[in-house]
């Protein structure tokens, strides 16, 4: 695999938009079609959080909003976690499936929305993260009914 458009954040490898990969992801698939178009620094933020606050080996992870998995993929490699990816465009599982193939961490994917996430399902968790998931105001009351 081209080293080249590869960079390391937070000790994963994460592929760069002109990746051969992520080129040929573009060229043919179906592209994501809500935001999920690459990493958000918010992402960054929350695995610089989890570094001072280590989780413990697997740990039960859903991602909500996931895009990309990059989250999942600092989770699944730096802790052992059990990660379950989850986005409502299932076009971006592709992108999260590659970042998980690069740094040797198998995660599961789901399509879901947040206002379909159940109860029973969110139990089956021990954390729920997401980065950068509150870009359109119905998501911020679909989050809030999501917490509540």
């Amino acid at each position: 695999m081209s080293s080249a458009h590869i960079r390391t954040a937070h000790g994963i490898l994460i592929f760069g938009q002109g990746h051969p990969v992520i080129r040929s992801l573009r060229k043919n698939t179906q592209g994501p079609t809500l935001h999920g178009t690459q990493i958000w620094q918010s992402s960054y933020a929350i695995m610089e959080y989890l570094e001072d606050h280590p989780l413990p080996p697997g740990t039960r992870i859903m991602e909500i909003g996931c895009g990309w998995g990059a989250l999942g993929t600092f989770c699944a490699k730096r802790f052992g976690a059990d990660v379950l990816l989850t986005d409502a465009d299932s076009n971006v599982f592709p992108y999260a499936d590659a970042h998980g193939q690069l740094n040797g961490v198998q995660m599961r994917t789901e399509r879901q929305q947040f206002e379909h996430i159940s109860a029973a399902r969110l139990s089956e968790q021990q954390l729920i993260l997401g980065g950068d998931i509150c870009f359109w105001p119905d998501l911020a009351r679909q989050l809030q009914r999501l917490i509540q």
